[in-house]
């Protein structure tokens, strides 16, 4: 007996639930709503594939119009589109150099003789777009010219050469010599700088000149003894001077003049008379 009590509540429990499912169930289908799509929303970025040259870019919409509600069925269809934008895209180029160009003027270095030279080129061969590389390596290139070149060679006194004759001033009793010398050991050469210093040296050699001195007249001397003629009574006399007052030097001239000069001394002489006889008385 107890059992079928059991066994009747368990059917009754279950019948129970039935009927609340049911009564769910109808409810269910009164509200069901299938699920529509919205409008499409605005294009994404174009996104580029630059190793070709193209593009895609996207766009969403969303299973809102309306809602799926009360287990009604999802939107048919994708939620996203994609199109092609290959127009607002470039294709990656990778940077080339140029050709190297003509080699430039030489600029030496004249203090060792050395010379260099530049080239150039540049990364327009193609130029690098749309993210390519650029180019690797130099754009300058350096070469020598050393051949252009001279190396600055500044210039240097030789030793000086001897004295020469002594030329004397005879006036003043001096004299000057010189020396020489010149810019070649070794010569200037490759805008190397000129000697700085005199390439004439004078000296004196006054011991070696003498001063002219003119020739002078001494005081005349005393007048000598008289000198007579008795046959005619007159007397002379003279009286000397020297050149040596002072003697001429060193090309000095001589005296202009007479060093001899006669005087007479009648006066002291007298007149030779032969005696004579009278007459006879």
């Amino acid at each position: 007996m107890v059992r079928f009590v059991y066994i009747f509540v368990i059917f009754m429990c279950l019948m129970r639930e039935t009927n609340s499912w049911r009564r769910r169930r109808r409810r269910r289908r009164s509200c069901v709503v299938n699920g529509g799509w919205g409008a499409w929303g605005a294009w994404g970025t174009c996104r580029c594939n630059h190793a070709t040259g193209t593009g895609t870019m996207t766009r969403t919409r969303s299973c809102n119009n309306p809602t799926p509600q009360c287990g009604g069925s999802n939107c048919a269809g994708s939620e996203t589109e994609t199109a092609r934008c290959d127009g607002k895209c470039c294709k990656t180029t990778n940077g080339g150099f140029s050709s190297w160009s003509s080699w430039g003027s030489c600029t030496c270095d004249h203090s060792e003789g050395t010379g260099t030279q530049l080239r150039t080129r540049t990364c327009s061969s193609p130029p690098p777009s749309c993210f390519g590389k650029p180019c690797t390596g130099n754009t300058q290139e350096f070469g020598n010219c050393h051949d252009k070149c001279c190396r600055t060679i500044h210039g240097g006194f030789t030793q000086w050469s001897q004295w020469s004759n002594c030329k004397c001033n005879h006036v003043d009793g001096t004299g000057v010599q010189n020396r020489t010398r010149t810019c070649t050991n070794p010569r200037p050469s490759c805008f190397g700088k000129s000697c700085n210093g005199t390439m004439l040296e004078n000296g004196n050699c006054n011991e070696k000149c003498c001063k002219t001195i003119q020739g002078g007249f001494t005081e005349w001397s005393q007048w000598s003894k008289c000198e007579c003629n008795h046959v005619d009574g007159t007397g002379v006399q003279n009286r000397t001077r020297t050149c040596t007052n002072p003697r001429p030097s060193c090309f000095g001239k001589s005296c202009y003049g007479t060093m001899l000069e006669n005087g007479n001394c009648n006066e002291k002489c007298c007149k030779t008379i032969q005696g004579g006889f009278t007459e006879w008385s």
